[in-house]
């Protein structure tokens, strides 16, 4: 997960600035009533890269997942950023479509895709829509887990996942 990162800072192609193509592996939320009602940082992107299985089409699962025995709130995409490009960041040459799910996933549909083709996902998650649930209690801190899957194959994974940790 990173904060302020580019295509072209997760793809090694420029070089991170300051936060911006940093790893970052946990958020701070603060606590009022009971209630979450502020995080940081207030947005974070999941960068992904893969290869297309075949040629033709294929869909693209983002999906996150938690493991808090009382908590159970996904972060939702942030105004529907949703990204796909090309290996070397550019624009992408197929056809393509996106979506999210209540569920936490974010889907990219690729049509006409060259086998072995690398392409690269960006989603833009919004920390901020956890504010007004119900705070995690016992323990405090959740573990989120970002996973990249084409059918049932998980292709990619952020290796650290993402620490929900209480201020």
């Amino acid at each position: 997960m990173t904060t302020g990162t580019t295509c072209r800072q997760f793809a090694g192609l420029d070089p991170a600035s300051g936060e911006a193509g940093r790893d970052i592996t946990s958020a701070s939320y603060s606590v009022k009533d009971g209630k979450i009602n502020q995080v940081s940082p207030g947005v974070f992107f999941y960068y992904t890269s893969f290869q297309a299985p075949g040629p033709g089409s294929f869909t693209v699962d983002i999906v996150q997942s938690e493991t808090h025995p009382t908590f159970s709130t996904l972060f939702a995409v942030h105004q529907g950023q949703i990204r796909l490009f090309n290996g070397n960041c550019t624009s992408p040459t197929v056809q393509y479509s996106t979506s999210e799910s209540p569920a936490g996933i974010a889907h990219v549909t690729i049509t006409g895709a060259s086998a072995g083709q690398t392409f690269i996902v960006s989603v833009k998650y919004n920390a901020g829509s956890l504010v007004g649930q119900n705070a995690p209690t016992s323990p405090t801190t959740v573990h989120y887990d970002f996973k990249t899957k084409i059918g049932a194959v998980v292709v990619a994974q952020d290796p650290d996942g993402l620490n929900l940790i209480k201020k």
